[in-house]
């Protein structure tokens, strides 16, 4: 962390990663059973799942340590969840911007990648939400690269 300005975190075990790789192991990566998950509508931008919320919490420590300055996530809801989980008790979390910034995203690939509406979000992670945990998002960008609902 010391060596560079900038520090990439990946989101924690979201609902999807979680039930893909139950699905792979009992039924073999590529199955019908896999692909049925891939595409179930239901995991449209999945929330993470309790294991990867214990998996933020762990890493509280180590980010706890560092004077940040901006937080740059991903609008997906693993990705939100993530900097709230790692953050919500930082010391500093009120000086901290938290911007998300929507070309941070993954491609298309799976429903999971399928965002919320963006109003949702907003709504859901805006300062004062108990999802927010005391973080407040600059919700700014979502609107600077086109119809949100296209990304």
């Amino acid at each position: 962390f010391k060596k560079s300005p900038y520090v990439l975190i990946r989101h924690g075990l979201s609902i999807f990663n979680y039930n893909i790789k139950q699905t792979d192991v009992e039924f073999g990566e590529g199955s019908p059973e896999s692909r049925a998950v891939e595409t179930n509508k239901e995991l449209f931008d999945p929330e993470l799942h309790p294991i990867g919320i214990k998996q933020c919490e762990n890493h509280q420590e180590q980010i706890n340590k560092i004077k940040w300055k901006v937080v740059f996530s991903s609008p997906m809801q693993r990705a939100m969840m993530t900097t709230i989980h790692m953050f919500k008790n930082h010391p500093d979390k009120a000086n901290i911007k938290f911007v998300v910034l929507p070309i941070a995203r993954e491609v298309l690939h799976t429903t999971n990648d399928i965002a919320m509406d963006c109003h949702e979000m907003i709504e859901k992670y805006s300062e004062g939400k108990p999802e927010a945990c005391g973080l407040k998002f600059d919700f700014s960008r979502l609107f600077l690269y086109g119809i949100p609902q296209l990304w």
